[in-house]
């Protein structure tokens, strides 16, 4: 007995899509947290609540694996050494949008470049 497949669509409901994004938030998290441990990777992810909250995650730090990317990518010295998104330590939490979106631009300019 296999599981049946699930259509993929959006969730109608409010309520129901905020208690949807709150434990596939938590598990994304654990996946990459396990995704760090096992295979000694930086990882960073970044998800907005359906309410446009934004959540981090990141082994080191969020900020770290910005800054690491940002340097990777050639940004300037000063972008790359700032602390360019708020942590909490290891695999920290937090918001800072004016800092997530400095940080977005900055990468989409790089991309940009890159193509």
């Amino acid at each position: 007995m296999g599981r049946g497949k699930i259509e993929m669509k959006p969730i109608t409901d409010k309520k129901a899509r905020y208690v949807c994004f709150s434990k596939r938030r938590s598990v994304i998290f654990n996946k990459a947290n396990e995704l760090s441990m096992l295979c000694a990777v930086d990882v960073a992810v970044c998800v907005f609540s359906p309410a446009g909250k934004p959540y981090f995650f990141g082994n080191p730090s969020p900020g770290a694996v910005a800054r690491r990317l940002l340097a990777h990518l050639g940004a300037s010295n000063d972008v790359a050494t700032a602390n360019v998104i708020p942590t909490s330590g290891g695999g920290g939490r937090g918001s800072g949008n004016r800092d997530v979106n400095e940080v977005l631009q900055e990468i989409q300019i790089k991309e940009e470049e890159l193509r």
